[in-house]
Protein backbone atom coordinates (compact mmCIF):
# COMPACT_ATOMS: atom_id res chain seq x y z
CA UNK A 1 0.00 0.00 0.00
CA UNK A 2 1.13 3.33 -0.90
CA UNK A 3 1.54 5.82 2.10
CA UNK A 4 -0.80 8.85 1.91
CA UNK A 5 -0.17 11.40 -0.25
CA UNK A 6 1.15 13.96 2.09
CA UNK A 7 3.77 11.94 3.35
CA UNK A 8 5.25 11.22 -0.41
CA UNK A 9 9.47 11.28 -0.26
CA UNK A 10 10.70 15.09 -0.96
CA UNK A 11 11.77 13.57 -4.23
CA UNK A 12 8.20 13.80 -5.32
CA UNK A 13 6.55 16.98 -3.39
CA UNK A 14 7.81 18.86 -6.06
CA UNK A 15 10.18 22.28 -5.86
CA UNK A 16 10.54 23.77 -2.57
CA UNK A 17 11.94 27.51 -1.80
CA UNK A 18 15.29 28.11 -1.36
CA UNK A 19 16.30 30.94 1.29
CA UNK A 20 17.40 32.91 -1.98
CA UNK A 21 13.96 32.25 -3.46
CA UNK A 22 12.58 33.40 -0.82
CA UNK A 23 14.20 36.82 -0.21
CA UNK A 24 13.50 37.31 -4.05
CA UNK A 25 9.76 36.29 -3.46
CA UNK A 26 9.96 38.95 -0.04
CA UNK A 27 12.08 41.40 -1.77
CA UNK A 28 9.72 41.44 -5.16
CA UNK A 29 6.45 41.76 -2.60
CA UNK A 30 7.94 44.42 -0.54
CA UNK A 31 9.06 46.66 -4.03
CA UNK A 32 5.71 46.36 -5.14
CA UNK A 33 4.03 47.57 -2.28
CA UNK A 34 6.62 50.46 -2.44
CA UNK A 35 5.56 51.53 -5.78
CA UNK A 36 1.59 51.11 -5.18
CA UNK A 37 2.47 53.69 -1.98
CA UNK A 38 4.99 56.31 -2.79
CA UNK A 39 2.74 58.87 -2.92
CA UNK A 40 2.35 58.88 1.01
CA UNK A 41 5.65 60.39 2.45
CA UNK A 42 5.09 59.18 5.63
CA UNK A 43 4.74 55.27 4.98
CA UNK A 44 7.73 53.52 5.72
CA UNK A 45 7.88 50.00 3.67
CA UNK A 46 10.29 47.26 5.45
CA UNK A 47 10.79 43.78 4.82
CA UNK A 48 12.68 40.99 5.69
CA UNK A 49 15.01 38.88 4.01
CA UNK A 50 16.36 39.78 -0.07
CA UNK A 51 18.60 42.57 -0.44
CA UNK A 52 18.01 45.87 1.68
CA UNK A 53 15.90 44.19 4.07
CA UNK A 54 16.28 44.23 7.80
CA UNK A 55 15.00 42.16 10.56
CA UNK A 56 11.15 42.44 11.61
CA UNK A 57 10.10 41.71 14.93
CA UNK A 58 6.74 41.61 17.09
CA UNK A 59 7.15 41.89 20.34
CA UNK A 60 5.71 42.35 23.93
CA UNK A 61 6.40 44.37 26.31
CA UNK A 62 7.95 48.20 26.08
CA UNK A 63 11.20 47.87 24.56
CA UNK A 64 12.13 45.55 21.13
CA UNK A 65 14.57 43.00 22.70
CA UNK A 66 15.22 39.43 21.89
CA UNK A 67 13.91 38.04 25.18
CA UNK A 68 10.61 40.01 24.10
CA UNK A 69 10.34 38.93 20.12
CA UNK A 70 6.99 36.84 19.75
CA UNK A 71 7.79 36.27 15.94
CA UNK A 72 9.35 37.37 12.70
CA UNK A 73 7.52 39.83 10.47
CA UNK A 74 8.12 39.55 6.12
CA UNK A 75 6.35 42.66 5.19
CA UNK A 76 5.65 45.77 7.20
CA UNK A 77 4.15 49.00 5.80
CA UNK A 78 3.84 51.74 8.91
CA UNK A 79 2.85 55.14 8.98
CA UNK A 80 6.29 57.02 10.46
CA UNK A 81 3.36 60.10 11.27
CA UNK A 82 1.24 57.95 13.41
CA UNK A 83 3.38 55.18 14.83
CA UNK A 84 0.51 53.06 13.59
CA UNK A 85 0.87 49.57 11.41
CA UNK A 86 -0.76 50.04 8.64
CA UNK A 87 -0.08 46.89 6.62
CA UNK A 88 1.73 43.47 7.75
CA UNK A 89 2.12 40.63 5.37
CA UNK A 90 3.40 37.16 6.30
CA UNK A 91 4.71 35.31 2.78
CA UNK A 92 4.14 31.37 3.94
CA UNK A 93 6.05 30.10 0.22
CA UNK A 94 4.79 26.37 0.73
CA UNK A 95 1.90 25.06 2.85
CA UNK A 96 0.38 27.13 5.00
CA UNK A 97 -1.04 24.20 8.10
CA UNK A 98 -3.88 25.91 10.66
CA UNK A 99 -0.26 25.94 13.25
CA UNK A 100 1.72 28.12 11.32
CA UNK A 101 -1.35 30.57 10.13
CA UNK A 102 -2.64 30.52 13.84
CA UNK A 103 0.65 31.04 15.01
CA UNK A 104 1.49 33.88 12.62
CA UNK A 105 -1.68 35.71 13.57
CA UNK A 106 -1.46 34.59 17.48
CA UNK A 107 2.25 36.39 17.48
CA UNK A 108 0.55 39.82 16.34
CA UNK A 109 -2.63 39.56 18.09
CA UNK A 110 -0.25 39.25 21.11
CA UNK A 111 1.89 41.83 20.08
CA UNK A 112 2.62 45.47 21.88
CA UNK A 113 4.28 46.41 18.85
CA UNK A 114 6.22 45.87 15.19
CA UNK A 115 10.25 47.07 15.24
CA UNK A 116 12.75 47.21 12.18
CA UNK A 117 16.50 46.62 12.97
CA UNK A 118 17.30 49.34 10.55
CA UNK A 119 15.52 52.46 12.38
CA UNK A 120 14.26 53.16 15.70
CA UNK A 121 10.38 53.49 14.66
CA UNK A 122 7.58 51.31 16.67
CA UNK A 123 4.86 50.88 15.19
CA UNK A 124 1.58 49.77 17.02
CA UNK A 125 -1.39 47.64 15.70
CA UNK A 126 -4.95 49.06 16.03
CA UNK A 127 -8.33 48.11 14.84
CA UNK A 128 -7.04 49.71 11.33
CA UNK A 129 -4.32 47.31 10.72
CA UNK A 130 -4.32 44.65 8.39
CA UNK A 131 -2.72 41.42 8.65
CA UNK A 132 -2.65 39.57 5.46
CA UNK A 133 -1.47 35.49 5.61
CA UNK A 134 -0.51 34.66 2.01
CA UNK A 135 0.33 31.33 1.16
CA UNK A 136 0.21 28.99 -2.18
CA UNK A 137 -3.08 26.24 -2.23
CA UNK A 138 -2.16 22.78 -2.24
CA UNK A 139 -3.47 21.10 -4.97
CA UNK A 140 -6.52 19.37 -3.34
CA UNK A 141 -8.16 22.76 -2.32
CA UNK A 142 -8.66 21.54 1.11
CA UNK A 143 -6.23 24.43 2.78
CA UNK A 144 -8.68 26.76 2.09
CA UNK A 145 -11.84 25.30 4.39
CA UNK A 146 -9.53 24.38 7.07
CA UNK A 147 -7.54 27.35 7.39
CA UNK A 148 -10.55 29.74 7.13
CA UNK A 149 -12.27 27.81 9.95
CA UNK A 150 -9.17 27.64 11.98
CA UNK A 151 -9.08 31.59 11.59
CA UNK A 152 -13.21 31.59 12.03
CA UNK A 153 -12.28 29.39 15.93
CA UNK A 154 -10.00 31.98 16.99
CA UNK A 155 -12.19 34.82 16.24
CA UNK A 156 -14.77 33.00 18.18
CA UNK A 157 -12.60 32.02 21.34
CA UNK A 158 -10.97 35.83 21.47
CA UNK A 159 -12.47 37.69 24.12
CA UNK A 160 -13.80 41.10 22.97
CA UNK A 161 -12.90 42.39 19.68
CA UNK A 162 -10.31 40.84 17.07
CA UNK A 163 -7.33 43.37 17.08
CA UNK A 164 -6.64 43.79 13.48
CA UNK A 165 -8.38 42.74 10.27
CA UNK A 166 -6.86 39.45 9.02
CA UNK A 167 -7.12 38.29 5.30
CA UNK A 168 -6.15 35.16 3.87
CA UNK A 169 -4.10 35.73 0.42
CA UNK A 170 -4.31 32.50 -1.41
CA UNK A 171 -2.38 31.67 -4.74
CA UNK A 172 -3.18 28.47 -7.03
CA UNK A 173 0.40 27.03 -6.26
CA UNK A 174 3.84 28.49 -5.42
CA UNK A 175 4.62 29.99 -8.73
CA UNK A 176 1.62 32.19 -9.05
CA UNK A 177 2.17 33.16 -4.97
CA UNK A 178 3.86 36.82 -5.88
CA UNK A 179 1.19 37.58 -9.11
CA UNK A 180 -1.00 36.81 -6.59
CA UNK A 181 0.14 38.99 -4.00
CA UNK A 182 1.17 41.88 -5.89
CA UNK A 183 -2.47 41.75 -7.58
CA UNK A 184 -4.00 41.75 -4.18
CA UNK A 185 -1.89 44.42 -3.12
CA UNK A 186 -3.03 46.67 -6.68
CA UNK A 187 -6.69 46.44 -5.52
CA UNK A 188 -5.77 46.94 -1.97
CA UNK A 189 -4.17 50.26 -2.57
CA UNK A 190 -7.11 51.23 -5.48
CA UNK A 191 -10.03 51.16 -2.45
Amino acid sequence: MAPPKQWAPASERGPTVSQKTLGALTKGIADELRRLTSGNTTWRVYHDHGGGSQRLWAHGGDRAHTSSNLGGVDVLLGDAESGEAVLVLEIEESACPPKRLLGDVCALALCDGVTASSDARRYALTPRTELWVCYPANPDGHQRERNARALARLRESWSGPFPFCVRLVESDGPQSLAATVCAALCDWATR
